[in-house]
């Protein structure tokens, strides 16, 4: 009896184990088969709030891509990361700042040399900004104003300390902008959205959008 006992128990066991590699290999499969599609806009900042399906770029107005756009130059041109290596990589070139600003106004080359070092230094001592954008009007005239705050942490590890908040900071933008997608890279080259995106670039970058002036008080 004990003989027989053995083996039904052991032929459960070996059962139960190939049960387990079955679906040890079907959930490798499915891993290697996962995909991160990239969304140009959400309908919500927040990803708890945003539904499965993007917003379709044709159902946007043209005030509220522009408006957007405003938000992410405003957001690349003043926050800050407890990281070195992030401002490191705003600074380049090919960054998404650069990228915004036309190539001929001088704009990224001014943020380069007169906002970049202090955002520099103070990524170097661990401090983490938010940025928000609270209001862009258009005045009468060629500028775009944006009302914005900036929430500074001096110690982005410590969530029990309230931020520095600088309120009602305002800086007067000129635009060249277009609702649409750029068809050509700055050099003239054509311009593949679709392999750029997959690559990892930035959606905000593929718009007919570019910063020709900037003026912040």
């Amino acid at each position: 009896m004990r003989a027989l006992f053995s083996l039904i128990f052991g032929i459960l066991m070996l059962l139960l184990a190939a049960g387990i590699a079955v679906m040890g290999g079907k959930m490798f499969d499915v891993s290697r088969n996962f995909e991160v599609n990239a969304v140009i806009f959400q309908p919500a900042d927040l990803s708890r709030d945003r539904i499965e399906k993007p917003i379709a770029l044709d159902t946007l107005s043209e005030e509220t891509v522009r408006e957007r756009l405003i938000k992410k130059f405003v957001h690349e041109y003043f926050y800050i990361m407890p990281d070195a290596d992030d401002i490191k990589r705003r600074r380049r070139s090919d960054s998404v700042l650069a990228r915004m600003s036309d190539p001929a106004s001088g704009v990224f080359k001014e943020w380069n040399e007169k906002v970049a070092p202090d955002l520099e230094k103070m990524a170097g001592m661990q401090v983490l900004r938010r940025v928000v954008v609270r209001e862009v009007t258009t005045p009468p005239g060629e500028y775009i104003k944006v009302v914005y705050d900036l929430h500074t942490w001096d110690m982005a590890n410590d969530i029990t300390r309230p931020p520095q908040v600088s309120k009602d900071k305002v800086m007067f933008i000129r635009l060249d902008f277009e609702k649409g997608l750029r068809q050509h890279q700055t050099n003239g080259a054509k311009f593949n959205i679709r392999r750029y995106l997959e690559n990892g670039g930035d959606p905000a970058t593929i718009f007919r959008f570019k910063v020709l002036e900037v003026v912040a008080k």
